[in-house]
């Protein structure tokens, strides 16, 4: 590898040290804006809008504490929570690319997707209450006038609050630079808009700006710095049959108890309580457990293997089956 290919990969890889570094509880106040607007207008379109935002959650693996409000879900969510919605990912990259000229692209699809978020963004799409967050508002901003100067192809021109928003300053400093009395360090189109070209001339001059590196990305295995491949929650382990199923709190029979048993044995326990059920499973030598096929008939299944999920998981699974019950 030539000199030049190990600088560009050592600039790559401490731009994006940096970006996790400052990102590593990033909390985004205008997702969780997001999130509760939902949840107020939830209920003027839909029946039972709590179950279904709630099970939208869980459908997008987010582990609900077990008392969760779905009405404040935007204020109560727990950030590993929130960290796991595409809206905080796709965000998430957005802010990558607008102020560390990055895209995370071990994450599928997120590119795009920031794109039309911005474009739907650019077109009037939002709800109002989803541009009061200046967080968001300067994101957004400061993305637009990056995909500017990355496209120069385009002709079109960064507006001042675009501009400012990247260099991050205010935009009378922007507008100062434009006037004759700066000596021309910014340059109006016909259009009013700065030209690409004196813009780009004055944020290289500027120390906290970061240039796109984004196609030097190629061929690097980027993976988010010390992220270690451990669950959120409190993992325990639960009996799997072979067709994938596993030992649900879903699966207490008509009667309200778990019906379980060894193997070796054939004599059948009934647990009221899911937690013992799993504790008598755990301990079989060959643990079996009823469970419904899809015609409703409840069969004996034996178990093939061990997963393991969080017990903030199951809890609100067992919190949802008492109150079907």
């Amino acid at each position: 590898m030539s000199d030049k290919m190990d600088k560009a990969k050592s600039q790559v890889e401490d731009i994006w040290q940096q970006f996790w570094d400052d990102h590593k509880d990033f909390d985004s106040s205008w997702v969780r804006s997001v999130l509760h607007g939902l949840a107020e207008f939830l209920p003027f379109v839909f029946v039972d809008a709590g179950e279904g935002y709630a099970k939208m959650l869980k459908g997008s693996e987010v582990e609900l504490p077990p008392d969760f409000d779905w009405t404040s879900a935007g204020e109560d969510l727990p950030l590993p929570s929130l960290q796991k919605l595409p809206i905080y990912r796709i965000y998430l990259a957005m802010r990558a690319y607008a102020f560390y000229g990055l895209k995370l692209i071990n994450d599928a699809d997120l590119a795009r997707d920031w794109q039309e978020l911005l474009e739907e963004e650019e077109r009037g799409s939002f709800p109002p209450f989803w541009l009061r967050d200046e967080e968001a508002k300067r994101s957004f901003a400061a993305a637009r006038a990056r995909l500017k100067l990355d496209h120069p192809e385009w002709l079109a021109g960064l507006s001042a609050d675009e501009l400012a928003a990247l260099a991050g300053v205010n935009r009378k400093s922007v507008m100062n630079l434009l006037a004759p009395k700066s000596g021309g360090t910014l340059k109006s189109r016909a259009d009013g808009s700065i030209s690409v070209e004196s813009a780009r001339r004055w944020l290289e001059t500027r120390p906290a700006f970061r240039p796109s590196i984004w196609h030097l990305q190629e061929g690097l295995s980027l993976r988010r710095p010390n992220q270690e491949d451990f669950i959120d929650g409190d993992p325990l382990w639960v009996p799997v049959t072979k067709d994938g199923t596993w030992f649900s709190p879903e699966h207490a029979m008509p009667d309200g108890c778990f019906h379980v048993t060894c193997a070796k044995y054939k004599e059948e326990r009934t647990f009221d309580d899911y937690w013992e059920a799993l504790k008598f499973l755990s301990r079989a030598a060959s643990p079996l457990w009823r469970c419904p096929d899809e015609a409703g008939r409840w069969y004996l299944k034996s178990t093939s293997r061990w997963d393991r999920k969080t017990r903030q998981e199951i809890e609100t699974l067992v919190r949802q089956t008492h109150e079907a019950l």
